[in-house]
Protein backbone atom coordinates (compact mmCIF):
# COMPACT_ATOMS: atom_id res chain seq x y z
CA UNK A 1 0.00 0.00 0.00
CA UNK A 2 0.82 3.26 -0.85
CA UNK A 3 1.57 5.68 2.42
CA UNK A 4 0.23 9.19 1.96
CA UNK A 5 2.05 11.55 4.48
CA UNK A 6 -1.45 13.08 6.30
CA UNK A 7 -4.05 10.50 4.82
CA UNK A 8 -1.84 7.39 5.58
CA UNK A 9 -3.05 4.12 3.67
CA UNK A 10 -6.31 3.53 1.95
CA UNK A 11 -7.95 1.31 0.21
CA UNK A 12 -7.22 1.38 -3.25
CA UNK A 13 -3.64 3.34 -3.03
CA UNK A 14 -1.73 1.08 -5.02
CA UNK A 15 -4.13 1.68 -7.98
CA UNK A 16 -1.58 4.49 -8.73
CA UNK A 17 1.20 2.65 -8.71
CA UNK A 18 0.29 -0.08 -11.32
CA UNK A 19 -1.81 2.05 -13.55
CA UNK A 20 -0.23 4.83 -14.05
CA UNK A 21 3.37 3.19 -14.18
CA UNK A 22 4.77 4.92 -11.31
CA UNK A 23 6.72 1.77 -10.21
CA UNK A 24 9.84 0.58 -11.90
CA UNK A 25 8.84 -1.71 -14.46
CA UNK A 26 9.35 -5.36 -12.76
CA UNK A 27 7.12 -4.43 -9.75
CA UNK A 28 4.36 -3.14 -11.91
CA UNK A 29 4.88 -6.48 -14.05
CA UNK A 30 4.51 -8.55 -11.06
CA UNK A 31 1.70 -6.38 -9.47
CA UNK A 32 0.01 -7.08 -12.74
CA UNK A 33 0.60 -10.82 -12.96
CA UNK A 34 -0.62 -11.83 -9.38
CA UNK A 35 -3.53 -9.35 -9.95
CA UNK A 36 -4.48 -10.74 -13.55
CA UNK A 37 -3.88 -14.61 -12.07
CA UNK A 38 -6.11 -13.71 -9.08
CA UNK A 39 -9.03 -12.44 -11.36
CA UNK A 40 -8.45 -15.87 -13.52
CA UNK A 41 -7.79 -17.82 -11.30
CA UNK A 42 -8.47 -17.07 -7.51
CA UNK A 43 -5.34 -17.80 -6.76
CA UNK A 44 -2.66 -14.71 -6.86
CA UNK A 45 0.99 -17.69 -7.25
CA UNK A 46 -0.86 -19.12 -10.42
CA UNK A 47 1.71 -16.81 -12.81
CA UNK A 48 4.09 -18.66 -13.49
CA UNK A 49 6.91 -15.96 -13.36
CA UNK A 50 9.30 -17.08 -10.11
CA UNK A 51 8.38 -14.24 -8.06
CA UNK A 52 7.70 -15.20 -4.60
CA UNK A 53 4.57 -16.83 -3.77
CA UNK A 54 1.71 -14.82 -2.12
CA UNK A 55 0.70 -16.33 0.99
CA UNK A 56 -2.56 -16.92 2.28
CA UNK A 57 -3.11 -14.20 5.51
CA UNK A 58 -4.47 -16.08 8.71
CA UNK A 59 -4.78 -14.29 12.34
CA UNK A 60 -1.73 -16.47 13.24
CA UNK A 61 0.78 -15.89 10.55
CA UNK A 62 -0.50 -12.12 9.33
CA UNK A 63 1.74 -12.60 6.68
CA UNK A 64 1.04 -10.38 3.56
CA UNK A 65 2.49 -9.56 0.43
CA UNK A 66 4.48 -6.48 -0.11
CA UNK A 67 5.57 -4.40 -2.95
CA UNK A 68 9.16 -2.44 -2.76
CA UNK A 69 11.28 -0.68 -5.02
CA UNK A 70 13.79 -4.05 -4.45
CA UNK A 71 10.97 -6.43 -5.68
CA UNK A 72 7.83 -7.55 -4.19
CA UNK A 73 8.15 -9.73 -0.74
CA UNK A 74 6.25 -11.00 2.11
CA UNK A 75 5.96 -8.57 5.67
CA UNK A 76 4.33 -9.22 8.75
CA UNK A 77 1.32 -7.62 9.08
CA UNK A 78 1.13 -6.10 12.24
CA UNK A 79 2.05 -2.12 11.74
CA UNK A 80 -1.18 -1.09 12.67
CA UNK A 81 -2.22 -2.92 15.70
CA UNK A 82 -2.24 -0.56 17.76
CA UNK A 83 -4.50 1.22 16.01
CA UNK A 84 -6.84 -0.97 15.71
CA UNK A 85 -7.02 -2.05 19.15
CA UNK A 86 -8.03 1.83 19.50
CA UNK A 87 -10.35 1.64 17.44
CA UNK A 88 -11.97 -1.37 18.32
CA UNK A 89 -12.01 -0.51 21.96
CA UNK A 90 -13.32 2.62 21.51
CA UNK A 91 -16.09 1.54 18.67
CA UNK A 92 -19.19 2.87 20.21
CA UNK A 93 -17.87 6.39 20.47
CA UNK A 94 -17.69 6.20 16.65
CA UNK A 95 -21.06 5.57 15.77
CA UNK A 96 -22.64 8.53 13.73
Amino acid sequence: MLNIPVLGSFHVSDAALYDFGTLPVPNSKNIMDTVISFVATLDPNNHGTGIQEWPEWSPGGKEMYHFVNEGPGVIVDDYREAQMAWIHGNADSLLV
